[in-house]
């Protein structure tokens, strides 16, 4: 955990893999967003796309946590 050069490294503070994560967890639930608070109207986006909003939280986790795997194994 504590290796400068191992798995869970960082530079300057912050892990790459990390914050590129978080923010593709994030850009899923997007779309949805937009169109429950009105900016948006609900016939430019697919109802499927705009329904994964109700599971934010379960899709948010999922992709982050993929996505995390991806970039740790690279």
């Amino acid at each position: 955990l504590y290796e400068s050069t191992g798995r869970y490294s960082y530079n300057k503070g912050f892990n790459k893999a990390a914050i590129y994560s978080l923010l593709l967890g994030i850009l899923p639930n997007i779309p949805g967003f937009l169109v429950t608070i009105h900016v948006v109207a609900t016939e430019n986006v697919p109802e499927w796309i705009s329904g994964m909003y109700n599971y934010a939280w379960f899709v948010g986790f999922g992709v982050a946590f993929l996505a995390y795997l991806g970039f740790q194994k690279r």
